[in-house]
């Protein structure tokens, strides 16, 4: 695997998986047009863009589901 994406034929991540908006957004059970919308209202979980490439790492959507469980 490298940082650019998924272990191909994977279909959940490991712990040192960079996902993609849409692999991301169906691990938090939320929408890829969702989870675009609050990347760009500076919203939801960390995100790392490379050019128009964007990863999200799965402990920082992890980090983000128990923020928004404690916030209630």
């Amino acid at each position: 695997m490298d940082d650019q994406g998924a272990t191909r034929g994977s279909s959940e991540p490991s712990n040192d998986e960079w996902l993609t908006v849409r692999q991301a957004a169906a691990s938090i059970k939320l929408t890829k047009n969702t989870l675009d919308t609050h990347h760009s209202q500076g919203r939801g979980a960390r995100f790392h863009r490379n050019g128009r490439m964007v990863r999200s790492h799965h402990r920082d959507l992890y980090a983000y589901i128990s923020r928004e469980i404690a916030d209630g």
